[in-house]
């Protein structure tokens, strides 16, 4: 399995492997409470980010962004 690049990840959507969040939001809200869904793994635990921590990630993120680059 080849692991994706973050390069340009504000211009990847639709986002995780099968395409079902439209927005980075939508997948940090997927993250918040993937420890609480039926099945989930006893190891994992919630990823609890306050609201500038997660600001930050996605400004970190977009900064990824580059628009002359092609991808190959």
């Amino acid at each position: 399995m080849r692991v994706p690049t973050l390069r340009n990840i504000a211009l990847t959507a639709p986002y995780m492997h099968d395409g079902r969040f439209a927005t980075l939001d939508a997948v940090l809200d997927h993250y918040a409470r993937v420890a609480s869904l039926p099945g989930s793994d006893a190891k994992l635990r919630t990823f609890n980010l306050s609201t500038g921590e997660r600001a930050d990630l996605i400004a970190f993120l977009q900064t990824l962004t580059d628009a002359e680059f092609s991808g190959r």
